[in-house]
């Protein structure tokens, strides 16, 4: 077991109350910075073009679809679908 899983295990163990919110506020922190990575590519010039290649997006459709969405969009605007805090875990957690 690599020491970064068993240092985890030791975390969890350690603080039962509040790992899970925790954990969930870095998992929510990791997609809005995804998001906001994509926009701000897909506001530049070439900029879906970009996000097709690192993608491999080839969907004709879907390229046109962003290439629309992207010329509707202002520089503050937000694309990034909202995402609601989990609040609810299996009790296997």
């Amino acid at each position: 077991m690599s020491q970064e899983i068993a240092d985890w295990i030791a975390y969890i163990k350690a603080h039962p109350d509040t790992w899970k919110q925790e954990h969930t506020d870095f998992i929510n922190a990791q997609f809005d910075k995804a998001y906001a990575f994509i926009e701000k590519i897909g506001a530049e010039p070439d900029g879906v073009d970009r996000l097709c290649t690192m993608y491999g997006i080839t969907n004709k459709n879907l390229i046109e679809e962003l290439r629309a969405k992207f010329a509707n969009t202002s520089s503050h605007e937000s694309m990034a679908p909202p995402h609601a805090p989990v609040t609810h875990y299996p009790d296997s957690c």
